[in-house]
């Protein structure tokens, strides 16, 4: 992994979160979400995104408040970046960072826009589990996130077959790379071609494209690619209920 050198903050330019200066010339996987509370599974989809997409970093940006979530049960936000920080400890890749307090966002295209006008010198891609996937076209200016960055989506058992027939998937099938090319997922140069198998459209195999040529949005750095994966089982609402049993 290449850790972050530290480098003056450029000229004229005031740093805009902690530590701003210090992030150059990565290629860094984004996990949003509020991590009430952060669990092995979000631990499990890092460590699959650090492999898979050839990343020197994860971070996981814990969100303030999601706006598409009943927040009556949520965590104080210093607590849950708290245990965020206790359970990656033991993972030098994975940083998590409270920029979204610092941005003062809950939106994630807002938050987004920001964070790549303040870090230009970094390639992020943004990771989500087949769950978010499915309701993607309900966030605000989904849109406008697709056209922004690259997106990884990781198999999540129940949700996979939905969300690759959802409105996300139809709507941007032109921009599908194969688990194969998820290596170079975001590189502004052509996408290496490799041979498709039928395993890797596993839920879908009618969408199997029979054109190998990338789109012009591919090769300016765009486009989304769905990685099946070991599925975890444990999830943030599974154990907010199981503390409310007990």
């Amino acid at each position: 992994m290449v850790a972050p050198v530290k480098q003056k903050t450029l000229q004229g330019h005031t740093p805009v979160f902690p530590g701003q200066s210090l992030w150059r010339n990565l290629r860094i996987g984004l996990l949003g979400g509020s991590f009430n509370p952060a669990h092995e599974g979000h631990l499990h989809i890092s460590l699959e995104a650090i492999k898979r997409l050839n990343l020197d970093w994860v971070w996981w940006l814990v969100s303030p408040q999601n706006p598409l979530k009943d927040n009556k049960n949520l965590a104080p936000f210093e607590s849950r970046l708290a245990a965020a920080k206790q359970l990656t400890s033991t993972h030098p890749a994975i940083h998590v960072s409270d920029v979204e307090h610092h941005f003062g966002t809950n939106k994630t295209i807002d938050t987004l826009t920001t964070l790549k006008t303040a870090c230009p010198e970094n390639q992020f891609i943004w990771l989500m589990g087949a769950d978010n996937m499915v309701q993607f076209d309900q966030w605000a200016s989904w849109q406008d996130i697709v056209s922004l960055l690259p997106i990884a989506i990781f198999d999540r058992s129940g949700y996979s077959t939905k969300a690759l027939h959802g409105k996300f998937a139809k709507r941007y099938a032109h921009l599908r790379v194969t688990p194969q090319q998820a290596k170079n997922l975001g590189c502004a140069t052509k996408v290496k071609e490799t041979q498709l198998q039928d395993d890797d459209w596993e839920y879908d195999i009618k969408a199997k494209p029979d054109n190998k040529q990338i789109t012009p949005q591919q090769a300016n750095g765009l486009g989304w690619v769905f990685l099946p994966c070991p599925t975890h089982q444990q999830s943030s609402t599974n154990i907010r209920n199981l503390k409310l049993d007990n």
